[in-house]
């Protein structure tokens, strides 16, 4: 069994004060900053979802899906924030992959590898700005909207496998770092899986298979939602530090 004690060490504390003499540190740690990012992206847009049953469908006989209700007005703005939040919680992962991976790359890997995952990150937003303005216009922008999911998740696949030789290596060097990379290699089965089948029952077009499309695509974003959580966790002694020094104050005579 999972103590509370042990729960809320995955949250708690994402920043950290140390205090000497010399000097005050503020240590901010990774994992537990993108687990709260996929938190409240999480809860964000499962309250759209549940205001969505609550108020104008009955999700029994029809349950929107996300990228549905991201083109609808009234939900979208919620839509597009978690996305955005979302996206920049993915842009500070990159970032610390890098730093992490750089040791083992030469000077183009590390570019390739920061610029496909900062590109994909950062145009996340994006995907919720298109519906929302597909839901306050009469342009019709599903084709694009489908290009820029579609090549966003290409290029977070291909970060992943470009990225895969470099755990490897991490893996057989820091024997602390095997549980967590093992649990990371569940989670992508999984995650794959789920691709797959919320993939199936999309290209089905099928009215009767409306509801399972919907819980299909929300067990695929739910389990998106922590990929950086997850992933990072092989990383868990990269804290980012700010440090301010004491310095002792002059007299003026």
């Amino acid at each position: 069994m999972l103590s509370v004690q042990r729960l809320k060490s995955c949250f708690y504390p994402v920043v950290s004060f140390r205090q000497s003499a010399k000097r005050t540190e503020l240590v901010l740690e990774l994992s537990k900053l993108l687990l709260w990012v996929g938190v409240v992206t999480h809860a964000v847009l499962a309250s759209v979802s549940i205001r969505a049953c609550l108020t104008y469908y009955s999700c029994s006989e029809y349950y929107p899906t996300t990228s549905y209700l991201a083109s609808v007005r009234g939900y979208d703005k919620p839509i597009t924030f978690a996305f955005t939040v979302f996206g920049f919680g993915f842009a500070v992962f990159d970032l610390a992959a890098f730093s992490q991976y750089k040791q083992y790359m030469g000077k183009l890997d590390s570019l390739v590898l920061v610029f496909i995952g900062l590109l994909s990150s950062l145009a996340i937003p994006s995907v919720g700005v298109m519906d929302e303005l597909q839901s306050s216009s009469n342009m019709y922008l599903e084709k694009v909207h489908l290009l820029l999911a579609s090549g966003i998740l290409s290029l977070k696949v291909l970060w992943t496998v470009f990225s895969l030789p470099y755990l490897w290596k991490l893996y057989k060097e820091s024997s602390k770092a095997r549980k967590t990379i093992k649990q990371t290699g569940v989670y992508l089965a999984l995650w794959s899986m789920a691709f797959y089948v919320s993939y199936k029952y999309w290209k089905e077009e099928n009215f009767n298979y409306q509801n399972y499309e919907s819980f299909t695509e929300q067990v695929f974003i739910s389990l998106s939602l922590y990929f950086p959580y997850f992933y990072s966790r092989n990383f868990s002694h990269l804290k980012t530090k700010f440090e301010v020094e004491h310095k002792p104050l002059s007299v003026l005579s």
